[in-house]
């Protein structure tokens, strides 16, 4: 798949775990009053594993092989991702004062293109 197709495919399918990222974010922060890091931390978890599923079914259909070792690949990826979402949606918060959401927007940015970069030439590199 050419470079801009699989980016906009990626994009997109990333759109959709964005939004379960994001609601599961606001549920357990607005209704279940949960402290937002930790919230952050499972609404991303939650959310990387519906983007595996879907980029590997979707955008990287032909790394289908070795499934366990791309989700594994695609876990580690996603920790960093997670842990650099939380501080970054933390010092948002903390240090300069933004609306927790907010602070996920931004992170929500550098950690997409991380996992990108990440997954695409580590996790569904063709081998």
């Amino acid at each position: 798949m050419p470079v801009v197709k699989e980016s906009f495919t990626y994009a997109l399918l990333a759109m959709v775990a964005m939004a379960v990222d994001f609601s599961i974010l606001i549920i357990l922060v607005e209704y279940f009053n949960l402290w937002y890091v930790v919230a952050v931390a499972l609404a991303f978890s939650v959310a990387a594993f519906c983007n595996f599923l879907l980029q590997s079914t979707f955008t990287f259909s032909y790394a289908r092989d070795n499934r366990l070792k791309r989700f594994i690949s695609f876990f580690a990826i996603g920790v960093i991702g997670a842990v650099s979402s939380v501080i970054i949606v933390y010092v948002c918060v903390e240090f300069l004062g933004l609306w927790y959401l907010f602070g996920k927007v931004f992170a929500t940015v550098i950690v997409f293109l991380w996992n990108f970069l990440a997954n695409k030439f580590i996790t569904f590199k063709v081998v």
